[in-house]
């Protein structure tokens, strides 16, 4: 996390979103805590999609690096995303299971530490037919922050930006642009004699 907060940092000087997908939603939350930690800088909106909260308990279903490979590739089918021809060549899911579990792995295993506690808006997605993320786990999102909670579905499956991308793009593009006004006219009230 250290490396991608390095690289990210110095590109920073305008307000910024985060946004992460699946594993990618925690991936934003520990840039977001990295970044808040070295400049004091946080985003606009953090956009978490497509996953629960670390620790959720409302995600359904067994972590995906303890699944056999017969269970794993029958959930990366119900996920959507990931093309049959892929799924059945034994040679592609010989290189590619190993790295979904990685991924898996590093997310049961990440250990953070104490973190500042965030105070953007975070908004919570996901699509209405990823069996996977509950309600309850898009919800728990809210106790990330103590700043603005939404929580919104798209229709679609676990990868639903690929069918939808056009309305959550609109989606975070709106809330983002609300933001970003709010922030203007709370620093022009701040800096007006």
């Amino acid at each position: 996390m250290e490396e991608l907060a390095a690289d990210v940092i110095p590109l920073l000087d305008c307000p910024f979103v985060l946004f992460g997908h699946s594993f990618g939603a925690i991936v934003a939350l520990d840039l977001a805590h990295e970044i808040l930690a070295r400049t004091g800088l946080e985003p606009l909106a953090l956009v978490v999609s497509g996953s629960g909260p670390p620790g959720s308990a409302a995600v359904r279903g067994v972590p995906l690096h303890l699944r056999s490979d017969r269970e794993l590739i029958a959930e990366l089918r119900l996920m959507g995303g990931t093309l049959s021809d892929v799924l059945e060549s034994e040679d592609l899911m010989a290189l590619f299971l190993p790295l979904v579990r990685v991924d898996s792995e590093m997310l049961a295993l990440r250990s953070p530490g104490p973190r500042l506690n965030l105070k953007c808006t975070v908004l919570s997605v996901a699509g209405t037919d990823d069996a996977n993320i509950t309600d309850a786990a898009m919800n728990e999102w809210r106790r990330v922050t103590s700043g603005a909670f939404e929580a919104r579905r798209f229709p679609g499956g676990h990868f639903y930006e690929y069918s939808g991308g056009a309305a959550l793009m609109n989606f975070v593009a709106l809330r983002s642009l609300r933001l970003a006004a709010a922030a203007n006219a709370h620093q022009m009230s701040a800096e007006a004699p």
